[in-house]
């Protein structure tokens, strides 16, 4: 079967309306609303068994979907204001139902002050464990887009990724005793677990940090399926390749551990879920552009680091100290690929 990309190219990718500014094929669809005016907006369905573990907490679970979807407007420079959520979950007595769903919309509503959005309507049905949640906002600025990317371009993400793909390997929920394989337990110690698994199950949306992003970038996207998969969907978007310095890639001080001792780095190129953003732009940016990450306050400060660079030949490369390195066969999530 083809992959999810290669689907939704084949029957989904149609547009027709004028006002519609940009469809899908990027993290979130832009639409024109009135001649000064534009609409984004972005959908995300998160399954249980496929996207969590069934013992997650609910908080954490609801938390995780509207992050996605804030990850999705980040990436584009867009502002969320608004959600709709459609829930679909199994039976259970009225009392479990009650008590799973306040701490569900506890997770939910406490990242959505962070970004003061208001949940304004969705549904709730009954069935396998189903989490689908929408989120629309203004796109006030410029739009980042993937197709922008070009030849000699530096190629940067924020923050630190491989540790939610860690924190899958690890397995379960905080405070369960732990299952994961006896070398991996002896590597990390209990605090980079908890970071692991606290990175996997409450991701940071880099909405602030998005914004001022798509001022200075030429294209971009947010990690969620992982490096070498989402940088090659910007690549192809673009038309152009790229090659990544693994040596440059920020890791945490867990995920590091893990990667060098084993001279594994699979977690941090093919894992996904990191929802850190990926962009592209000229290295002359790149002094504006922190100053004026510097100046976010709170939990919206987050780290730059330049991990490649754009090249003319297609195709991703990568590289370990100089030497190329052996990607992993399978660069990423992908729920229809082989």
């Amino acid at each position: 079967m083809n992959g999810e990309d290669e689907l939704i190219a084949k029957f989904f990718r149609k547009k027709s309306r004028a006002d519609t500014i940009l469809g899908s094929g990027d993290d979130a669809a832009v639409v024109s609303v009135s001649a000064t005016e534009a609409l984004a907006c972005a959908t995300d369905t998160v399954v249980a068994g496929v996207h969590f573990h069934k013992d997650t907490p609910a908080d954490a679970i609801a938390y995780k979907s509207l992050a996605v979807n804030l990850s999705d407007f980040a990436a584009m420079g867009a502002t969320p204001k608004w959600a709709l959520v459609a829930l679909t979950m199994p039976r259970a007595t009225q009392a479990k139902n009650e008590a799973w769903l306040k701490a569900f919309a506890s997770g939910f509503f406490k990242l959505a002050r962070q970004y003061k959005i208001e949940l304004v309507g969705g549904d709730l049905t009954r069935g396998p464990l189903t989490v689908t949640t929408q989120v629309l906002g203004e796109q006030d600025g410029p739009i980042l887009t993937r197709d922008g990317a070009l030849t000699g371009d530096g190629i940067y993400v924020t923050g630190k990724i491989g540790d939610a793909a860690l924190g899958l390997k690890l397995g379960l929920k905080l405070g369960l005793k732990l299952k994961a394989s006896t070398r991996l337990q002896k590597l990390l110690s209990d605090t980079d677990k908890k970071r692991c698994v606290r990175r996997l199950q409450y991701p940071k949306p880099r909405v602030a940090a998005g914004r001022v992003i798509a001022s200075y970038a030429t294209s971009g996207m947010d990690i969620s399926d992982g490096l070498l998969k989402d940088l090659g969907r910007l690549a192809q978007a673009s038309k152009l390749g790229a090659r990544i310095f693994i040596e440059q890639l920020p890791l945490s001080r867990g995920c590091a551990k893990y990667c060098s001792h084993l001279n594994d780095y699979t977690p941090v190129l093919a894992g996904g879920d990191d929802y850190e953003l990926l962009f592209t732009m000229p290295e002359e940016n790149e002094k504006a552009l922190r100053a004026e990450l510097s100046a976010l306050s709170g939990s919206d400060k987050t780290s730059v680091t330049r991990i490649g660079v754009v090249e003319k030949r297609r195709g991703i490369r990568a590289s370990l100290n100089g030497a190329e390195y052996n990607q992993p066969k399978k660069k990423g999530f992908d729920h229809f690929g082989h």
